[in-house]
């Protein structure tokens, strides 16, 4: 089963964007993780901006996907906790996961109507740049624990 990672515009950060590569190299090993950028609103609106980052989203899903907020209002979780819910999703889900990560502003009104399942990385507020290299490392682990594989603590 394919896991998406869908984002909103481009890492811009250069080191950010190696580690982001790094870790979706690393969790390829394991499972197909796929990376997907969308067009990122030049809308300077805040509101309208969050809207137009929420209707790329909503186009990009269709019913075979199972999407999960990354949000830092979201369940808390361990990693191992996380390894659980991945391999759960993975074993007896019927749909492929889909790790949403909002823009610079979060998600919207739009989005959060959804009640889509949301994960916290973090209670801290993160950088949208670097809640995507945090959460692709965090699949990299789920996956080491899953597979057992000594991973640095």
């Amino acid at each position: 089963m394919k896991i998406s990672v869908l984002w909103p515009g481009k890492t811009r950060n250069r080191h950010l964007k190696e580690l982001e590569d790094d870790y979706l190299n690393r969790v390829n090993r394991f499972n197909r993780v796929e990376r997907v950028v969308l067009t990122e609103s030049r809308e300077t609106n805040t509101e309208r901006r969050a809207a137009a980052e929420a209707a790329g989203f909503l186009n990009y899903l269709s019913t075979g996907d199972d999407p999960i907020l990354m949000d830092e209002g979201g369940k808390r979780m361990t990693s191992r906790e996380l390894a659980k819910f991945i391999e759960k999703k993975l074993t007896y889900g019927s749909r492929n996961p889909v790790f949403l990560v909002g823009g610079e502003n979060g998600f919207s009104r739009k989005i959060r109507e959804k009640k889509f399942e949301s994960i916290s990385l973090s209670p801290m507020t993160l950088t949208h740049e670097w809640a995507r290299c945090l959460l692709l490392e965090q699949l990299y682990r789920a996956f080491t624990i899953i597979r057992n594989i000594r991973y640095q603590r």
